[in-house]
């Protein structure tokens, strides 16, 4: 009788602390696009995972997105982080690496499907 307290105390921590997954808004996929295009510079062959994650604050909107790119004759994971204004018209860093990115308990982002 615990251990099934114990599951479903788990599953509605879980669900609580899960993303929400919607579609982005017309300001959030210009962002995304500046970000996308900024990347594919300096990440041959990029190919974005359809789902990305978003912090939005005041200031403006950081992107978490997942990928793949070209690393000489293999595609290798990769990560593009991005900050731009609330809007997504002007883009104010970009950075990109090797991996994944997840959430971490206690973010606070959203997941957003690309248009």
């Amino acid at each position: 009788m615990k251990a099934i307290a114990y599951v479903a105390s788990a599953a509605l921590l879980a669900g609580a602390m899960a993303a929400e997954a919607r579609l982005s808004s017309p300001a959030e996929s210009r962002g995304y696009s500046a970000c996308f295009e900024a990347a594919e510079a300096s990440l041959p062959g990029l190919v974005a995972k359809r789902d990305y994650f978003i912090s939005k604050s005041e200031e403006g909107n950081s992107y978490f997105i997942n990928g793949t790119a070209w690393q000489g004759d293999e595609r290798t994971d990769v990560r593009v982080y991005c900050e731009t204004a609330p809007n997504g018209r002007k883009l104010s860093a970009v950075r990109t690496s090797e991996g994944r990115f997840a959430l971490g308990n206690g973010m606070s982002t959203d997941t957003l499907a690309a248009k």
